[in-house]
């Protein structure tokens, strides 16, 4: 094998950037992905003509992703929600997260400046939820604190998101909705990942990675194919 040779396993966000990165380097890559549909949790359906995100809802534009979707030329289209609308469903009540009437409301307000404050949960590798049960011993508060975290995270996944990733996410502050959903996202990577000259292959899972004076990486179709490096992008 000649020249450098990067196999990328996982077609998401990460492993579509990491393919666009190498490919603008001129290196030679190729990418796989294991299902029909690139995109892996940033995933768009439509649905009686609307637009659904799956995964998390939004992109926090004042992080680390942001700027590298931004050196690679890659538009983000879209704006910020008008978050004063939010409106919660709170016993029987439909009311806006910040309604002082609320029950609980000045006990998890609090609770949430104390969350913005800290620089790690407890446990680095816990999960929001766990760590929400910790820092908020009040059923009553935690039941609002916990729609307010989604409201601001844009992400229902309490019981999946490690509860460092939510500290970084609530002081990246702003978000926005993409115009087109995280589909528009995906396929400019992916328009942008060929263009560069990547090798982008869906619905090619990935059965096993071995190392022998080279890296191997077999898909589920019998195949091996040989690459001197290997990027493994998926969960």
């Amino acid at each position: 094998m000649s020249g450098q040779q990067v196999i990328v396993v996982g077609g998401g966000l990460a492993g579509l950037t990491a393919a666009c990165e190498l490919a603008r380097q001129r290196i030679a890559v190729t990418l796989f992905e294991g299902s029909g549909q690139l995109g892996g949790r940033a995933r768009s359906t439509v649905r009686e003509g609307t637009i659904r995100n799956l995964g998390p809802h939004a992109l926090h534009t004042r992080g680390p992703g942001t700027a590298i979707l931004e050196d690679l030329g890659i538009e983000l289209p879209g704006r910020r929600p008008a978050s004063h609308l939010a409106r919660l469903l709170f016993d029987g009540r439909i009311v806006s997260p910040l309604d002082r009437h609320l029950g609980g409301v000045t006990r998890a307000l609090p609770a949430l400046a104390r969350m913005h404050r800290a620089a790690r949960a407890d446990d680095p590798d816990g999960n929001v939820a766990d760590w929400l049960t910790h820092v908020v011993p009040d059923t009553a508060a935690r039941r609002l604190l916990t729609p307010l975290v989604r409201l601001a995270t844009y992400a229902d996944a309490d019981q999946q998101q490690a509860a460092d990733m939510l500290t970084d996410a609530l002081r990246a502050g702003r978000v926005r909705y993409l115009d087109g959903g995280w589909d528009a996202l995906v396929q400019r990577l992916r328009r942008a990942a060929s263009a560069a000259g990547a090798a982008i292959t869906a619905g090619a899972p990935v059965v096993s990675v071995r190392y022998d004076r080279s890296w191997i990486v077999t898909t589920r179709d019998g195949q091996e194919h040989e690459a001197t490096d290997v990027i493994v992008a998926t969960g």
